[in-house]
């Protein structure tokens, strides 16, 4: 009866201990190309945000130099053009707080181009803390 059992057994735990090796070696092949893709996502991303707050920036502070100059020259449209820059101040203003986001974010590119494996490192502590 036991050896029934274990001619049974056998080709099952031997189909899963091959079932196992080819997973380690997929997963050896895999986990360098995944995390090359990573690195490369977090590095566009990062450039993507530093780059659009660098156009808000310059968005907002044009609309404000000409809301100033329009200021200058016209007299009868003062109060539209002082509403008009306290919009444009406040929201350049959220544009500097968001500031500190994006200083991390140009941080975190950087660090993936000098120091590519100090930032998996943090990334998957980060992953860990966050689990």
């Amino acid at each position: 009866m036991k050896e029934e059992v274990m001619d049974q057994l056998l080709p099952l735990v031997e189909k899963f201990k091959e079932s196992v090796l080819s997973g380690i070696d997929i997963a050896q092949v895999q986990v360098p190309i995944v995390l090359e893709q990573l690195l490369k996502w977090k590095f566009v991303e990062s450039i993507l945000a530093c780059v659009l707050f660098g156009v808000g920036i310059v968005v907002f502070t044009m609309a404000l130099k000409k809301a100033f100059e329009a200021n200058e020259k016209d007299d009868e449209n003062r109060t539209v053009v002082r509403c008009v820059t306290s919009v444009v101040v406040g929201v350049t203003l959220l544009f500097c707080g968001i500031g500190g986001l994006v200083t991390g974010t140009f941080i975190r590119w950087l660090q993936i181009l000098v120091a590519p494996k100090l930032y998996l490192l943090e990334y998957a502590t980060q992953l860990l803390k966050q689990g």
